[in-house]
């Protein structure tokens, strides 16, 4: 096991927009980071590791200790191991901003349980928004996203990604990107305060490259509801789909409450 010397970050928005196609806001230092942009910064790491074979069955769990401001002095830190990666996002003080575990497959080790994409029924048509409590949100279907990728336009924001990033030359669909549509469902499935929730980790597992022109469909469902210190989650899962069938597995969990 070999930690890699540690590498300078200055927290950043990554030039992501909240849901896909729209533009991304302007950002001054202390404006929050969203969630999707902590991804973007780390989902390069795995495949700089494995390669196109990430892309074919390989997870990264990645958890949020607490919030970051764009401007926040930060270091990447990396851990190899035989099997998996482990990537810690820290200030200088040591304080732990995010940690996330990577794996070029199914590995017990990461301890996370993806669902299976056969569990996903068909989505609900409903449209009326639920209360974001747990009696309204448990079991519920987000219902389903059709979204088109284009790699010219929803890659772009990789040029705002320090390092050797991997994701702009494969040209295909980015972890990041993905979950800004996972945004969107929840924006328009759950009728949170103000809109805004707290985004606190996403799970991902790629089952096969998304090219660009590829059309996709995201149906979501609210997959697990705990409490923990006060604060309630809810684990929302989509599987995202295209004409090959299920392409990946998207898990973010939120705070509701």
């Amino acid at each position: 096991m070999t930690w890699r010397d540690p590498s300078a970050l200055v927290a950043h928005g990554a030039g992501l927009a909240r849901f896909p196609g729209e533009a991304a806001s302007s950002e001054s230092d202390g404006d929050h980071v969203m969630g999707v942009a902590g991804h973007a910064w780390l989902a390069g790491y795995p495949v700089q590791r494995w390669g196109r074979r990430w892309l074919a069955g390989g997870e990264m769990v990645l958890r949020y200790r607490r919030p970051v401001s764009v401007g926040d002095q930060l270091e990447v830190r990396i851990l190899d191991e035989p099997e998996t990666m482990e990537i810690v996002v820290q200030a200088p003080s040591e304080d732990v901003v995010a940690r996330a575990q990577a794996s070029e497959g199914l590995n017990p080790s990461l301890s996370f349980d993806f669902p299976d994409p056969a569990s996903f029924g068909p989505p609900s048509s409903e449209h009326q928004p639920i209360a974001p409590v747990a009696e309204a949100l448990e079991g519920r279907s987000l219902g389903a996203l059709d979204v088109d990728f284009d790699a010219d336009r929803d890659l772009a924001f990789l040029h705002r990604v320090e390092g050797d990033e991997p994701w702009a030359t494969l040209g295909y669909a980015h972890p990041a990107w993905l979950s800004t549509a996972v945004n969107e469902l929840l924006s328009r499935r759950v009728a949170f305060d103000h809109g805004r929730w707290i985004h606190a980790g996403t799970a991902f597992r790629s089952l096969h490259p998304i090219p660009t022109g590829t059309s996709l469909r995201l149906a979501g469902r609210i997959e697990r509801l705990f409490d923990r210190d006060d604060r309630r989650f809810a684990d929302a899962a989509v599987v995202v789909t295209d004409a090959e069938g299920p392409a990946a597995i998207i898990v973010h969990t939120i705070v509701y409450a």
